[in-house]
C-alpha cells in the first residue's frame, strides 16, 4: 500500500481518523456510513503508525471571505471552542491549525446581560473572523446567570473588575439585578417581570431565581452562577431576546453552555420558587381530577407547597426517596416536560429570528455531558432540539480512560444523523495540569480517538480549569499547541476523504434506558439510583475497545420525550446487545429485544431488566423474564446469557478509577461477549 492512490483508497474506505489513531496508538475502529456492516474482514497494515509523517507545515486558513453555504456545520472537521483570537498567538494557532469555525468567543448575553453584548471589541473580531472566511459561534448559558464581582456603568454597561483598568462604576453582584433596576432595562425588554399573582417583580434575582428546598436561592459560587426559573415565562422571553441580539450581532450560530444544569436536574439544588409552584400546582389541576389529586393526599390544591410536601416525607434524606410515589412520579414527568418546552422554544426562536435575518445556516447546539453524571437524563433529552451534538467531558479523558467511549455515545444521542463534536475541559487543578502544561502526547491521542469515531475534536488553545480561581482558562503549551495544530491540518487536507465517516452500527450494541435514567434522578434531593450501572456499561466499552471489537451506544427512548422508532427497527445491524439494569422496557422495545434475539441476535445481561412499564409502574411479571434467565440459553435462532453481579462495574471502578489491571472481569466480558456473537472479529488487528 505505498502508491498515492493505494492510501487515498484506504483512506476513503476507513475513514483518515483511523490512520490518526493509528499514529496515536489509540487503537483502530471501522468508520464507515451507518448500518453497512463491511463484507469482509479488514486488517490494519502494519507501518501505518508511522503516519504523522503525512503532517505538512503549510498554512490552510482562508484570507478571503468564501462562506459555507446550506447546513455548513455537517461538513465541518476542524473547529475550537475556545481560542483567544484576540491575541496574536490564538491568531496564529487558528492560522496553522486551518480552523473552520471559532466556537465560544463571544457571547455571553443571557448570563451577563444585553449590555456586554455591545462591547465594541467582540464586534470587530466577529468582522475580523468573517474577513478570514472563518465561521464564528456565540456561547451562551440560557438557564442560569451570572454572580460575583462586576462593575456597572453610568452608560449600562457591564464588566469584570481588572477588565479594563479606567472603568469606573458601580460594584454589583448580580448584572441582571443591575440591569433590571437601572434606566437602561427598557432599552432591551420594556415591560418587568411580573409575580404568578399579577404583581409587578422588583427584583429578577429575588423573584426570579431557582429556589432550593430550604428556599435559598440556587447557586454555584465557584463558578460564579445563579440558576434561574424555567417556569417563569417571563425569564423565557428574556432569553428569546438576548439570543436575538446574538444574531444581530453577526454570529453565525449558538452554542448553549450548561444545559444540564436546570434547577430540576442540579445536585442539591431544585425549583421550588414561587413560578416554579405555581406551575407544577398547574399542571396537577390539569392532569388530575379532584378525588384523584385526594388519592394523592392533596385535599387543597390552592395551599398545596410540593416544597413543603417533600420535607414532610424527609425526601431531603437521600435513603428515603420513594421513587413509587406517584406524585414524586408527576412531578419529575412535569419537569422533564417544562425543560424539552423551554429548550424547543429557544432554540426554535433563534433559528427562526435567524432566518427573518436572511441565515438559513444558523446552527444550535447545547453543551451536554457524558451520561456518567449526575445529569444524564437531561443530557439525551436536549439533544431532540439541537443540530450538533456537542458533548463535554471533564475527568475521563487521561488513559487509561478512552475519549472515544464518551464520542460514541454522541452517535446514539444523534440517531446517527447529526455532527458529533467533542470538547474536553479539566474539572480539578489535578486534572488541568495534562491540559495547561505541555502534555502533547495526550492532546494528540485525545484528538485521534474523537476523529477515529468519525466526530470533530474542538482544538482548543485555551482550555477550562474549573476550581482554578483567579485564572479559570489556561492556555496550552507550545509543544502541545504544534501537534494538535499538525493533526487538525491533516484533519483539513484529508477532509474529502471522512466527511461521511460514522461509527459503524454493527457488532455490539450497548444498551442505555432513557425512562430508566428517569425514573431514577432526583439529584435536587441527592438520590442518583444508576451511578454505578452507568459506570457497568462504560466498563464494558472499554473492554470491547481494547478488544477491538466494533460497538456502539443504543438509546432505548421514552414514548413522550425520546423517539426511539428507527433505533428498534435498526437492532438487527447488531449481533449482540448489552442490557444492564434497564428497569424500565416498554412493550414496543421489549418486543423488539425479543425479535432480535429469536432472529439470531445475542442479549448479554446483567441487573435488574424490565420489571417496571414507561409509567414507571413495577409490573407482576418482568417482561423478558425468560431472557434474562441465569446461564447461557438458546432461544430460537438466538442466545442470551446473564451474569451475575456487576463485572462492568467493577472493571471500570478497578482500571480507570483506580488505574490498576483487572483481568478477571476483562475476561468474564469479553468472553461473555464472545459466546454470543455470530462470527469472527470484523477487525483484526498485528
Amino acid at each position: 500500500m505505498s502508491s498515492k492512490a493505494d492510501r487515498r483508497k484506504f483512506l476513503k474506505y476507513i475513514g483518515a481518523g483511523l490512520v490518526a489513531a493509528t499514529a496515536a496508538g489509540a487503537g483502530y475502529y471501522f468508520c464507515g456510513k451507518p448500518a453497512r456492516p463491511p463484507s469482509e474482514t479488514i486488517t490494519i497494515p502494519k507501518g501505518w503508525e508511522t503516519a504523522t509523517t503525512w503532517l505538512k507545515k503549510t498554512s490552510l486558513a482562508g484570507t478571503t471571505a468564501t462562506f459555507p453555504t446550506g447546513e455548513w456545520w455537517k461538513n465541518t472537521k476542524v473547529a475550537t471552542a475556545s481560542v483567544d483570537y484576540w491575541n496574536p498567538e490564538g491568531k496564529q494557532y487558528v492560522q496553522d491549525a486551518g480552523i473552520e469555525v471559532i466556537d465560544w468567543m463571544g457571547g455571553y448575553v443571557t448570563d451577563t446581560t444585553p449590555a456586554r453584548a455591545y462591547l465594541k471589541y467582540e464586534e470587530t473580531l466577529i468582522d475580523e473572523v468573517h474577513s478570514k472566511g472563518l465561521m464564528t459561534r456565540a456561547h451562551e448559558v440560557p438557564l442560569q446567570t451570572d454572580c460575583g464581582d462586576f462593575i456597572f456603568t453610568a452608560n449600562g454597561e457591564i464588566y469584570v473588575p481588572g477588565f479594563d483598568s479606567g472603568i469606573v462604576g458601580e460594584k454589583i453582584r448580580y448584572p441582571l439585578r443591575a440591569l433590571y433596576q437601572s434606566p437602561y432595562w427598557s432599552r432591551y425588554f420594556g415591560e418587568k417581570w411580573r409575580n404568578p399573582d399579577g404583581s409587578i417583580m422588583e427584583d429578577p434575582i429575588e423573584g426570579g431565581c431557582a429556589r432550593s428546598l430550604s428556599y435559598e436561592i440556587v447557586q454555584f459560587p465557584d463558578w460564579g452562577l445563579t440558576l434561574m426559573s424555567i417556569h417563569n415565562p417571563y425569564y423565557l422571553g428574556y432569553v428569546k431576546k438576548c439570543l436575538e441580539i446574538d444574531v444581530d450581532m453577526g454570529f453565525d450560530g449558538v452554542n448553549l453552555d450548561n444545559i444540564n444544569c436546570a434547577p430540576f436536574g442540579f445536585w442539591l439544588g431544585g425549583d421550588f420558587s414561587p413560578w416554579g409552584e405555581y406551575r407544577f400546582k398547574e399542571h396537577l389541576s390539569k392532569t388530575y381530577s379532584e378525588n384523584e389529586l385526594l388519592s394523592l393526599g392533596i385535599r387543597d390544591l390552592d395551599k398545596f407547597i410540593l416544597r413543603q410536601y417533600l420535607l414532610d416525607k424527609d425526601y431531603d434524606k437521600v435513603t428515603n426517596v420513594d421513587v413509587n410515589d406517584p406524585l414524586m412520579k408527576s412531578w419529575s414527568r412535569f419537569e422533564y416536560r417544562a425543560f424539552g418546552e423551554f429548550l424547543s422554544a429557544i432554540c426554535e426562536h433563534v433559528r427562526s429570528y435567524a432566518r427573518s435575518k436572511g441565515k438559513d445556516w444558523f446552527a444550535v447546539s447545547g453543551n451536554i455531558f457524558n451520561l456518567r453524571g449526575y445529569d444524564s437524563p437531561l443530557s439525551v433529552l436536549g439533544t431532540n432540539y439541537f443540530d450538533i451534538i456537542w458533548l463535554e467531558e471533564t475527568g475521563e479523558f487521561v488513559p487509561p480512560a478512552r475519549i472515544s467511549l464518551v464520542t460514541r455515545q454522541g452517535w446514539a444521542f444523534s440517531r446517527f444523523r447529526k455532527p458529533v463534536w467533542q470538547h474536553l475541559c479539566a474539572a480539578s487543578l489535578e486534572l488541568g495540569k495534562y491540559l495547561k502544561n505541555d502534555y502533547a502526547n495526550l492532546l494528540g491521542i485525545i484528538c485521534a480517538q474523537a476523529y477515529s469515531v468519525g466526530a470533530v475534536y474542538l482544538a482548543d488553545r485555551r482550555y477550562w480549569i474549573a476550581f482554578t480561581p483567579p485564572t479559570f482558562v489556561h492556555a496550552m503549551g507550545p509543544k502541545s499547541s504544534e501537534l494538535t495544530s499538525s493533526y487538525c491540518r491533516f484533519v483539513h487536507e484529508n477532509k474529502r476523504y471522512f466527511l461521511d465517516a460514522q461509527p459503524c452500527r454493527c457488532g455490539v450494541g450497548i444498551v442505555y434506558s432513557l425512562p430508566t435514567m428517569m425514573m431514577k434522578f432526583y439529584p435536587s434531593l441527592g438520590y442518583l439510583g444508576l451511578w454505578e450501572w452507568d459506570r457497568a456499561l462504560m466498563g464494558v466499552s472499554h473492554v470491547l475497545d481494547r478488544d477491538h471489537t466494533p460497538f456502539g451506544f443504543v438509546m432505548l427512548g421514552d414514548p413522550e420525550f425520546w423517539d426511539d422508532s428507527d433505533v428498534l427497527s435498526n437492532l438487527s445491524d447488531y449481533a449482540v446487545l448489552v442490557v444492564s439494569s434497564a428497569e424500565v422496557v416498554t412493550g414496543e422495545q421489549a418486543d423488539a429485544i425479543r425479535s432480535f434475539v429469536e432472529n439470531g441476535g445475542g442479549l448479554l445481561s446483567f441487573g435488574t431488566i424490565a420489571t417496571r412499564d414507561e409509567n414507571y409502574n413495577l409490573r407482576k411479571t418482568p417482561i423478558l423474564r425468560d431472557l434474562t434467565k441465569p446461564g447461557l440459553h438458546a432461544v430460537r435462532e438466538g442466545k442470551t446469557l446473564r451474569l451475575s453481579g456487576n463485572p462492568g462495574y467493577l472493571y471500570w471502578r478497578n482500571v480507570v478509577e483506580d488505574r490498576k489491571e483487572d483481568p478477571s472481569n476483562y475476561e468474564t466480558i469479553r468472553d461473555a461477549v464472545a459466546s454470543l456473537s455470530r462470527g469472527p472479529p470484523i477487525i483484526d488487528t498485528n
